[in-house]
């Protein structure tokens, strides 16, 4: 479901996130998570505070090659990253470049994402660097 982000979603958004990393991240402590889930949950309101739109863990690619995202507000996918050091920022911003590339071919299938940025978001180093996708008709072209 899509609509409007509203402040009492918070609660929710933050079950999700916690619920969705310890499935995904079998391989880190569920510990991890819960002692994160205060400060991310303070700092996500920063991230963007007038989006229209919100798509809670969207699902990228088929049954071949599946992966998730953890939230797509407005056009700007964005990965929080709840990491002790910044090393491995250039696998994390190929992740979501994989995440635009899967989105597109998507579209096929009538899933219309429509990412224009993507954002990491390093709350531990407050942090968001974000970068404009441009795609072509040969797949990505570039990030701004």
């Amino acid at each position: 479901m899509i609509r409007k982000f509203e402040k009492n979603d918070i609660n929710p958004v933050m079950q999700i996130w916690k619920n969705e990393n310890i499935k995904a991240h079998k391989f880190i402590s569920k510990e991890y998570w819960k002692n994160n889930y205060n400060y991310v949950k303070e700092i996500l309101p920063k991230v963007k505070e007038d989006f229209k739109k919100i798509i809670y863990n969207p699902v990228f690619g088929n049954n071949k090659l599946k992966a998730d995202g953890d939230i797509i507000i407005d056009r700007t996918l964005i990965d929080f990253k709840v990491t002790s050091s910044l090393n491995d920022f250039k696998s994390h911003l190929e992740q979501l470049v994989l995440y635009v590339i899967l989105a597109e071919g998507l579209k096929k299938e009538r899933i219309y994402y429509n990412i224009d940025y993507i954002q990491i978001y390093y709350p531990r180093f407050d942090i968001y660097p974000k970068f404009k996708v441009r795609m072509n008709t040969n797949g990505l072209s570039d990030l701004e």
